[in-house]
């Protein structure tokens, strides 16, 4: 996949594979920037995975209100 030469047979395929990565992509830097997902409590391990996992747990409880919310908005 580094050495395609021709580049206007595969702009358009390529173009379409990223914009359906879009949507991962915004999740991931908004764990990142906002959540500070990259902050964790220790060093080993499992330390890390329970911090990802309290953070992604946090997130979707914040969504599950956001959208509660929103008739009242």
């Amino acid at each position: 996949m580094t050495s395609l030469y021709d580049e206007s047979i595969y702009h358009k395929e390529f173009g379409q594979l990223y914009l359906l990565r879009w949507g991962i992509e915004i999740s991931f830097g908004m764990q990142k920037s906002q959540q500070q997902m990259e902050q964790f409590s220790g060093h080993r391990a499992l330390c890390i995975r329970q911090d990802y996992y309290a953070g992604l747990f946090t997130l979707n409880l914040q969504t599950l209100i956001e959208n509660q919310c929103q008739s009242y908005l």
